[in-house]
């Protein structure tokens, strides 16, 4: 591949404006380190390193000695580590004939003051375990018996790997890129008790996955994925009582009406979320083209994409009847984490952005769709609208955005090839879009602490005082993501408090982070609060 035909010079750049630009705009800040690598490699050719999938394993293992969870798979994470809600109905299926754990439970629990503690303990980035916070000490012993991880660790270290990242990866670009992508296609671990324990596995095996790839895989991964399935209710759209299903329904069991299972059945009822935001958030947009009709046809189409129930770590015998449950269902089928639900799914015909499907059509149907509006030009505009805005202007250029769309159709939505035509044009490289990006809490405190050189030791401290400044990372609980406007993110006390996360940084009063002599100046404190440091 030939290299890029960067325009900066044409824009009255010098090579050494234009890698300040550069990293100002593409990275999570500067360091010595790296300003002398790019000018040694060329600027060309350090931004086509940072677009390909050159190998990241000495920096990914890393990554995972300091933050094991990070090696386990999904199911693995499932079964060690439920959340909150999922842990007291397995302990209950557990000890259900254990008349001293019953006592307990009625005498000591009071769920909805403990769901309430741990939904405060997670957003404030406590790391104690369940049974450590108040109300629920009796809980310790059922939770070793049962070998339970701790839930609120795994809360910490989802963040914490990302904010490691920011900071210390090589592969800057991939990481802006990866804080984009999933920002897009948004899940939130405000639902700690279902979408939660499974948002680790998404950031990695959905979008991080997927960052040099093509759109419409990420797209289709996160379809599947557990976390969206589940946070945007696609997990309980169901056919209605009237509709046709590829296989026969089943009314559940008398005893699994009992209250401990009714969380985990399936009623009738097509439920539109999911669709809707597929539409208008990951796709076509607000403005794409599509009728409401199309949004209760694209959903009807995905009844029956669930979560595979065997992530769950029920009663061996249980899990057995599961099974077999599934495999009298001929066109049901498991793959990963995904559970594919013929008895539940729609197989009537429908007609979607125009387009036929015919009845007795299966999940086929559902990835038909979902290349469909990858492939849309409404998409193509919709996807490179929010690209431009996130890397050069709120005010994004017109012309900027058609080249990266059309660069998104000829490439079938390849983001590599999306990035390298941004990067090529001259609207890119126009010195009044230098500096006009106020950077998020997450941005602003990660390039601090890269452009400080700082020393981590503990990310927790600060996480929390991204969390005073207005972004509690994978925590935006609805699914548009984080607003990427200036007038979003310049608040008064969100402002104060970046004034005090940089006096607090210089005066090293942040736990677990040590900065060199250098940089522990008012000097250096008056830099990291300047206008100029809050953008990019």
């Amino acid at each position: 591949m030939s290299l890029m035909n960067l325009a900066y010079k044409s824009m009255g750049l010098s090579e050494s404006e234009a890698i300040d630009y550069a990293v100002s705009k593409l990275t999570f800040g500067a360091t010595k380190g790296l300003i002398g690598e790019i000018k040694s490699e060329g600027l060309e050719n350090w931004l086509e390193k940072q677009l390909s999938l050159a190998s990241k394993y000495s920096f990914e293992k890393e990554v995972e000695s300091r933050f094991p969870i990070t090696k386990l798979s999904i199911k693995e994470i499932a079964k060690t580590y439920p959340s909150p809600g999922i842990s007291l109905i397995l302990m209950g299926i557990k000890f259900r004939k254990d008349k001293k754990f019953k006592k307990e439970l009625e005498e000591k629990l009071l769920v909805n003051e403990m769901l309430a503690t741990i939904n405060a303990s997670v957003a404030n980035v406590d790391r104690r375990a369940i049974y450590e916070l108040e109300g629920g000490e009796f809980l310790r012993k059922y939770f070793e018996e049962l070998e339970f991880g701790n839930f609120m660790e795994l809360m910490y270290q989802l963040r914490a790997q990302k904010l490691y990242r920011a900071v210390h990866s090589p592969f800057q670009i991939q990481e802006t890129l990866a804080d984009f992508w999933f920002n897009h296609l948004n899940v939130s671990i405000t639902r700690v008790n279902d979408t939660a324990p499974y948002v680790l596995s998404y950031d990695q095996d959905v979008i991080r996955a997927n960052v040099l790839g093509h759109f419409d895989k990420m797209l289709k991964a996160s379809a599947h994925h557990p976390a969206m399935l589940i946070y945007l209710d696609n997990n309980h759209s169901n056919a209605d009582e009237s509709s046709q299903t590829l296989d026969r329904r089943k009314p559940p069991a008398k005893k699994l009406l009992e209250s401990e299972f009714r969380q985990f059945l399936q009623m009738p009822g097509i439920n539109e979320n999911y669709a809707r935001e597929l539409l208008e958030l990951h796709t076509l947009g607000v403005d794409g083209g599509y009728t409401q009709n199309d949004v209760e046809e694209l959903s009807r189409i995905l009844s029956g994409w669930k979560v595979n129930p065997l992530l769950i770590r029920f009663h061996w015998l249980l899990s057995f009847f599961i099974k077999q449950g599934i495999k009298k269902n001929k066109k049901s089928f498991l793959d990963g984490a995904f559970f594919f639900d013929s008895t539940h799914h729609d197989s009537g015909s429908k007609t979607f952005l125009g387009r036929r499907f015919s009845e007795k059509g299966g999940y086929e149907q559902g990835i038909q769709a979902i290349e469909t509006l990858a492939a849309h030009p409404s998409t193509a505009q919709f996807i490179s609208a929010k690209l431009v805005k996130r890397f050069v202007s709120d005010d994004a250029p017109q012309s900027l955005i058609d080249k990266v769309a059309k660069a998104y159709t000829s490439s079938a939505g390849h983001i590599p090839t999306m990035m390298r035509n941004l990067l090529e044009a001259k609207e890119f490289w126009d010195p009044k879009h230098a500096h006009v990006k106020v950077k998020t809490p997450f941005e602003y405190v990660a390039s601090a602490l890269r452009s400080s050189e700082a020393k981590i030791s503990s990310e927790q401290e600060a996480l929390q005082w991204i969390v005073r400044m207005g972004e509690p990372i994978y925590g935006y609980q609805v699914p548009t993501g984080f607003p990427d406007t200036k007038t979003y993110w310049t608040t008064g006390t969100g402002l104060i408090n970046r004034m005090k996360f940089a006096d607090a940084l210089t005066s090293s009063k942040i736990a677990g982070i040590q900065l060199p002599a250098e940089f522990r100046t008012s000097e250096w404190k008056r830099e990291l609060s300047s206008p100029r440091f809050q953008k990019q």
